[in-house]
């Protein structure tokens, strides 16, 4: 063997023994910074049980019922109240009207012959009295927070831009549905009672009831 091959050979051995080395350390300081975050993880995790216990959290699940009962008692209302306020004016587009008028009319037409075929149920609604006699139900406007209407189907007699109250005399400023009852909300969404004939521009009618159905959404029920 030639110095040149010896040379190599003490060469490669001390390669070897280098990398051996280096992944020895390597594996030391894993095993070292592994040791670490385990630890700073059982500490934070105790601190964390302290400060449940503190606000009354004795586990996971109480935590995640607390959650669960903020969002059926806050959040949930929340969003459904603005769901209603934001469908409010789609509620009266016309085609949608329409359509849910034809609907009602189906409904009513079906009931009137459930009531022919039950005659304890014919009896029944025969007894029902209505809450307020008056000719019928309509949509007046919405009116913002600063106090300006962004839609408006009737002109107050005599008294500018106030919402309307009972007693005023208002003047139709267009082509306005009559309905049997208030707009309602539900779980289906906004949902409009049947209608029984239409006011045309011009017409006057005196208020009986007024009903802010929600935030700015403004109806009235009146006599001719």
């Amino acid at each position: 063997m030639s110095n040149e091959d010896i040379r190599k050979s003490i060469q490669e051995i001390y390669d070897k023994v280098d990398r051996l080395s280096k992944s020895r350390e390597d594996h030391e300081i894993l095993n070292l910074i592994d040791s670490k975050i385990t630890a700073w993880e059982k500490k934070r995790a105790t601190v964390i049980l302290i400060l449940f216990a503190i606000i009354g959290i004795t586990s996971w699940t109480t935590l995640r019922e607390k959650i669960a009962n903020y969002f059926v008692s806050n959040v949930k209302g929340k969003i459904n109240h603005e769901v209603m306020i934001k469908t409010a004016s789609l509620s009266q587009d016309p085609a949608i009207a329409e359509l849910k008028d034809q609907i009602s009319n189906i409904e009513s037409e079906l009931k009137d012959l459930r009531d022919t075929l039950n005659v304890t149920e014919t009896a029944t609604s025969q007894s029902k009295v209505p809450a307020i006699p008056s000719d019928g139900f309509s949509f007046f406007g919405i009116r913002d927070s600063s106090g300006l209407w962004s839609e408006r189907h009737f002109k107050i007699v005599g008294n500018g831009k106030r919402p309307p109250k009972p007693g005023d005399k208002l003047i139709a400023e267009g082509s306005v549905n009559v309905r049997e009852g208030y707009i309602t909300y539900t779980v289906a969404g906004w949902t409009n009672q049947p209608s029984k004939g239409i006011l045309r521009k011009g017409d006057q009618v005196i208020v009986d009831e007024v009903r802010e159905v929600v935030n700015g959404f403004w109806w009235i029920a009146f006599h001719k």
